[in-house]
């Protein structure tokens, strides 16, 4: 019998390990492909799009990453919070429902407040991308609708449904790309970010049909959602705001000090080939939310095996990093080898202490999380301007390590803490 047969009638056979170990290899290999796709979706770009525009495309995304932290105010946390607690499937259903209506009133809220940024900021004229945002800004709407699967799925453990949106979007909008490079190699910067919002739109919309939210309850789920909101879901959306989103708006920052977008091109590179290091932790971690839940301490076995796996994923990188890009993105693209190397380890750190953030984050420690992102917030605020400034994308690459060893001495500090009084329960 093969290694992976034996795994496989592993899993048949056991209860709860069954379940935990099934549903990681489900992520794990969702995301894997994910990556794999993602490196093909950017062979393309990179040969479609000149490094200019390249640019201009990944500070156009960075601008919808950012807005899915900026724009959520906690309630997503909070609905998912409500749902991992509840064990009544229609309950589950209504705050999905109720989910989704404020997906669409925060949807609004973040279109109409990027439309003014762009009018007012000369970034967007300057680089000539001004029409082309303004155009798909109604379905950049998508990315805080992908704020509310990552984060709501894991609450209800739906892993099947969170793969799916992880991989099948980028395997749509690769097909959509692989068609372009066959038949003409000249898609405009506007038609390939209208086929990257279109991919996510069809696979959300499986998603809502598998969720089958329904109208139960609505208002008395609405106060809920709004209680709760106002002691766990918006300190820790306040945190995010210093620690997630001063990160994510590194890149906004990098294309606004720069001449062009260029540097954003090859920062974006070296972000995406660092993300397995925090990949890692994210899937064991999401799998086991439910269980943290109700456990009093994270496992030290697992956190020895997920240490051991990142450092081995951390040296893996490094090594292949450089043949790696040339051959994928080409050597033009070779400038984003050094900043690799110091956002890897910072990536490393990100990891490990966002494995014991969601520890926290199941036990509804919502205000410790927020201390724990205005200390790694204020760090990444305070350095941004002056190390992008004169640095550029070295700078980023240096406050990536900087903000992980404080974020980690702090979480894990909050960790010990909780533990040692007994608040784990």
């Amino acid at each position: 019998m093969s290694v992976l047969g034996y795994h496989m009638l592993k899993c048949l056979l056991t209860k709860y390990v069954n379940k935990t170990a099934c549903q990681s290899l489900t992520l794990l290999l969702a995301t894997v492909f994910s990556m794999l796709f993602l490196v093909g979706i950017n062979f393309l770009l990179t040969r479609i799009l000149d490094t200019e525009q390249y640019g201009n495309y990944s500070f156009i995304i960075n601008i919808f990453v950012f807005s899915q932290t900026l724009f959520n105010f906690g309630f997503f946390y909070s609905i998912c919070r409500l749902i991992s607690i509840s064990e009544n499937n229609v309950a589950i259903r209504s705050y999905y429902y109720v989910g989704i209506i404020i997906w669409g009133g925060l949807s609004v809220i973040m279109c109409l407040s990027l439309l003014i940024y762009s009018l007012f900021t000369e970034n967007f004229e300057n680089n000539g991308i001004l029409s082309v945002f303004l155009s798909i800004l109604p379905l950049g709407s998508v990315y805080l609708y992908t704020s509310f699967n990552e984060i709501v799925l894991q609450g209800d453990n739906r892993i099947n449904l969170l793969s799916v949106s992880r991989v099948f979007p980028k395997v749509i909008f690769f097909s959509f790309l692989l068609i372009i490079y066959q038949f003409n190699n000249s898609g405009g910067l506007l038609s390939i970010l209208v086929l990257y919002f279109v991919s996510y739109i069809i696979v959300y919309l499986y998603l809502l049909y598998k969720m089958r939210p329904v109208a139960f309850n609505v208002k008395i789920r609405f106060k809920e959602v709004l209680s709760l909101n106002k002691e766990y879901g918006l300190p820790i959306y306040i945190g995010s705001l210093f620690a997630v989103g001063a990160s994510n708006f590194m890149g906004v920052l990098l294309g606004m000090l720069s001449v062009d977008n260029t540097a954003v091109g090859f920062y974006n590179i070296a972000l995406q080939l660092s993300i397995p290091l925090s990949m890692l932790p994210n899937i064991l971690a999401t799998v086991l939310y439910k269980k943290f839940t109700f456990s009093r301490y994270i496992s030290k076995k697992a956190l020895l095996i997920l240490l051991l796996l990142s450092v081995l994923i951390y040296m893996c990188i490094l090594f292949f990093s450089k043949p790696f890009i040339s051959i994928v993105f080409g050597d033009k693209y070779l400038q984003a080898v050094p900043l690799l190397k110091f956002m890897c380890f910072g990536a490393l750190l990100y990891g490990i202490a966002d494995f014991f953030n969601k520890f926290l984050l199941s036990k509804g420690k919502g205000k410790m999380l927020r201390n724990v992102s205005f200390i790694v917030g204020i760090v990444i605020v305070c350095l941004s301007y002056p190390f992008i400034k004169f640095w550029g994308g070295y700078g980023a690459s240096y406050i990536k390590v900087l903000a992980g060893i404080v974020y980690m001495i702090a979480i894990v500090y909050m960790y010990r803490l909780t533990v040692k009084k007994g608040n784990g329960n």
